[in-house]
């Protein structure tokens, strides 16, 4: 061994003796966490540490800038490899920095809370070191094709291509049930599969398997981004429109940018597959940002109704094409995206509105189990009660859900069998009746008849994405119409709508118009949006929204709001900010929510969501 090497040795050594200052997070809803540690000093490995004179497991998240006085010490290294590969670590360290989140938040999202909980006897170390590995260089792509048999196909052509040389490819979906699809016809590659409904330990046989074992396919959730995928070499994405890679809870992001942000730092390439893309993600593609890739288009079958010449909520046309459905003894699928009875209950005596005293929101009515219930929370309430204003009995269903549907279609047609979409034994019913939760996988015998009656109730959501869910969630019928060669029936009061004219014509007449729409109001692609929610548990809502006017007003921020509502009995408070850059966005945040801690000292809860839509 040389002079200079020897001296380096000794240098490390003394290094680790001597000890250094060092950022740990623990699964809670903190930041890094800052102690004093001696010995070896390896990022990603999990380390003992004491938590008010408690003894716990933390992770070693990286060297601290600052080393304040009196820090206490970690009391020794549990692992002697990282359990988080550097690659993975970096990911999570932007994660958090760029989102604005606690990295203990994300931290027990992202790994097995198994491995920080304590046992009787020792938990065993992880040892075995694995090499850093470099993929073949980051380009992202967008497969537009709406046959689910072609979609599915191609992309297991890149899976094969990928394991032929000896790399492991990493596979999401919005939901199990397209998991479960994708995981029955991989079967044979032998794929891991993995859920955050799997057991803690399951979890974590999974992710050490990820991380001691290359040339692996893991399909999963959106959970499984987090894995520690050795010789990762393609993401994949399906459905990459599906409102399913949003996060709502925790940390807020949409797993979609994620992945692509994992796919660029890790130099890979990274494939979304989807029947009909976000406009985003389309406008992306034909800027040239994304590779476009396009498989076939499926002849659309829509038949549109204009209901303003109908009488009632069964227009003649559809009428007619039900008796020659259930003539001809075959099924049909009728789609209403409200749940229950109907959506609200009123008094007709008083006009008392039954609101859930939690959340403000107006209670549904499910009539054949005889409860209200709130669309947010779980509360719920035996019905129809007595009005708690008036004392009278006059309580009467406010607009129509699915089971009142099911009443009326029960008067036109008295022989059919009919059944709501959660009901059992489907392949029975002549008549289904459907919510958004409806499938393309599901046990239908062949319907010849889909019909959506009221489709401009999709349009009333308050969302700038209102018009790009309604056309996806649509053409989603329109393609399960298409595979059973049925017809499709769209009911409407504004059949001018773009929205229509692009299941009409095709994507592409809708995308251009929704892209001038986007355009004229600075909504993404051309803007970019961000959310401060604010739960003021222990504070005046009227002085929290003094402080951030204050602060927007300044800064000359564009914002809407705010809005006060109440979710699961807790008053929440948000604005919505708009600015040309995502960083001008970050800057107003950073800035507004450090104001609001040194403010009110910890008594907020603050939550910014970078991903809105």
């Amino acid at each position: 061994m040389t002079k200079s090497a020897n001296s380096l040795k000794r240098n490390l050594k003394n290094s680790e003796e001597e000890g250094r200052a060092v950022e740990v997070v623990l699964p809670y809803r903190l930041k890094p966490l800052t102690y004093w540690h001696r010995g070896p000093f390896i990022p990603g490995a999990r380390v003992w540490v004491t938590l008010k004179g408690k003894k716990k497991i933390g992770l070693l998240w990286g060297e601290a800038r600052e080393a304040p006085p009196y820090l206490k010490e970690t009391l020794g290294l549990l692992d002697q490899a990282p359990v988080l590969p550097k690659n993975l670590l970096s990911f999570l360290h932007w994660l958090a920095n760029f989102y604005l989140a606690p990295a203990g938040e994300v931290l027990k999202y992202a790994v097995p809370a198994s491995f920080f909980v304590q046992t009787r006897r020792e938990k065993e170390a992880f040892r075995k070191e694995t090499a850093a590995h470099m993929g073949p260089g980051f380009e992202a792509a967008l497969f537009f094709g709406e046959d689910l048999k072609e979609r599915s196909s191609c992309l297991r052509a890149r899976i094969e291509k990928v394991l032929k040389e000896r790399g492991s490819c990493l596979f999401l979906f919005p939901d199990r049930e397209l998991l479960f699809f994708y995981a029955e016809r991989l079967k044979d590659l032998s794929p891991l599969v993995y859920t955050a409904d799997l057991s803690p330990k399951k979890r974590e046989k999974i992710w050490f398997e990820c991380l001691t074992t290359p040339q692996r396919l893991i399909l999963g959730t959106r959970i499984a981004l987090f894995l520690p995928v050795t010789g990762l070499a393609l993401i994949l994405l399906e459905e990459e429109e599906h409102h399913g890679y949003k996060q709502e809870e925790g940390f807020r992001a949409n797993f979609r940018d994620l992945a692509l942000m994992r796919a660029k730092m890790e130099a890979v390439p990274m494939l979304l597959a989807s029947p009909s893309p976000t406009v985003k993600t389309y406008y992306l593609a034909l800027k040239g940002i994304y590779r476009l890739e396009e498989g076939r288009r499926s002849p659309s079958p829509v038949k549109l109704v204009v209901l303003k010449e109908a009488r009632g909520l069964f227009s003649t046309k559809l009428l007619n094409a039900l008796r020659r459905t259930l003539a001809r003894k075959g099924q049909a699928l009728l789609f209403m995206n409200r749940p229950g009875y109907a959506p609200g209950v009123v008094c007709e005596n008083c006009g008392h509105l039954w609101l859930c005293p939690r959340c403000q929101k107006p209670l549904r009515y499910y009539r054949e189990e005889a409860l209200l219930r709130c669309p947010l929370c779980a509360y719920r309430e035996k019905a129809l009660p007595l009005c708690p204003r008036c004392g009278s009995e006059r309580a009467k269903p406010l607009g129509l859900g699915t089971e009142r549907l099911k009443e009326i279609a029960k008067k036109f047609f008295p022989e059919a069998r009919i059944s709501l979409w959660e009901e059992k034994d489907l392949a029975a019913a002549d008549i289904i009746i459907a919510t958004a939760k409806v499938s393309r996988f599901s046990p239908l015998r062949r319907p010849a008849l889909v019909a959506a009656l009221v489709a401009d109730q999709l349009l009333g959501h308050p969302s700038y994405l209102a018009a790009e869910r309604a056309y996806q969630l649509l053409k989603k019928l329109a393609l399960i119409a298409h595979e059973n060669e049925a017809n499709f029936i769209i009911q409407t009061y504004h059949p001018e709508h773009h929205l229509y004219r692009g299941l009409l014509q095709g994507y592409e007449a809708f995308f251009r118009e929704e892209l001038k729409l986007r355009h004229e109001q600075g909504f993404p692609p051309f803007g970019r949006l961000a959310q401060l929610i604010i739960y003021p548990e222990r504070v005046k809502v009227e002085e929290v929204v003094k402080v951030v006017e204050n602060y927007l007003k300044e800064e000359a921020a564009v914002y809407f709001g705010p809005l006060l509502e109440s979710v699961r009995g807790k008053k929440r408070l948000s604005f919505l900010l708009r600015a040309a850059e995502s960083e001008s966005l970050r800057s107003y945040l950073t800035k507004v929510k450090k104001k609001l801690d040194e403010i009110f000292k910890g008594r907020l809860r603050i939550i910014v969501d970078l991903s809105p839509e």
